[in-house]
């Protein structure tokens, strides 16, 4: 099944998935990253970047950054400097609600959500084993690749495997991105732009009664950005390896039969023969 038989077609279409496949691997690969729990790793790969900064200017003197990962979360929060945690930290998921309850972070949950739910929703394993399973995936399927570009080496199995392998890519990283929007994303801190406290910290509806304001700015980091762009380039790669037909003879019974003929011919007929000719 496929498009078009010519050899241009061939040759440009399988060409243009090889790239597509090349930039995949590598934007997926970037986006890996974010399951580190190191600072400079997880604040240039994460998926989610929280800005917040208080509009009172009453608790917070300086605006604080919160990086999400797949497996934790990165605060650069100048007013921590201070404090024995110290002004960058990496808290793994699982210990989220302890810094939420002991630092100037509490005003950065929502206390009306569950600080755990990124880690009790078996996300962070989720998200982790997938992008683990889809960054090798991509290696066998150079190889068949370049099969593919010429007719002539050109069969059904491989064709299917790197439709199939192509597939479970796309799948993967899917997964980790619909898991994370659904199970993590905005279930632990403010989805609002803006938060209102009273005097005690205690979260108010409305601003007539505020003390203090606390603003929101949501933005995807360029990990998330890496495996958007990396599931749309392996998207490609398998729709051009299934726009280009595998040759005539690997689906034609009769052209099997031709190629697998082998005809003997014995040298000392061929020479008499030669002979007759001449």
């Amino acid at each position: 099944m496929g498009i078009s038989s010519s050899e241009f077609f061939r040759f440009f279409c399988l060409h243009l998935g090889f790239i597509a496949n090349i930039l995949a691997m590598l934007a997926t690969s970037y986006a890996a990253l974010s399951i580190s729990l190191e600072y400079f790793l997880l604040s240039n790969a994460s998926m989610e970047v929280i800005e917040v900064e208080e509009v009172t200017d009453r608790v917070i003197s300086e605006s604080a950054s919160i990086y999400l990962g797949l497996r934790g979360v990165a605060f650069d929060d100048p007013n921590m400097a201070s404090h024995p945690l110290g002004q960058y930290l990496v808290v793994g998921y699982d210990d989220l609600c302890l810094v939420s309850n002991t630092t100037t972070a509490f005003y950065y949950f929502d206390s009306t959500k569950d600080c755990e739910s990124c880690a009790s929703d078996y996300f962070s394993m989720n998200g982790v084993i997938s992008l683990l399973i889809s960054v090798p995936l991509f290696f066998p399927t150079f190889f068949s690749q370049q099969l593919r570009m010429y007719s002539g080496y050109d069969v059904n199995c491989v064709k299917n495997s790197l439709s199939l392998v192509g597939l479970c890519i796309v799948l993967l990283n899917l997964n980790v991105m619909l898991t994370y929007f659904f199970l993590c994303s905005k279930e632990s801190f403010y989805e609002d732009a803006t938060a209102f406290f009273d005097s005690s910290g205690n979260p108010v509806e409305s601003g007539e009664d505020a003390f203090i304001e606390m603003k929101y700015t949501w933005s995807w980091g360029w990990g998330l950005i890496c495996l958007i762009a990396g599931t749309g380039l392996k998207i490609i790669d398998l729709l051009c390896n299934i726009a280009v037909p595998t040759p005539n003879v690997t689906r034609d019974r009769k052209e099997q039969e031709i190629y697998e003929t082998i005809v003997y011919i014995d040298p000392e007929e061929a020479g008499a023969t030669d002979d007759e000719n001449n």
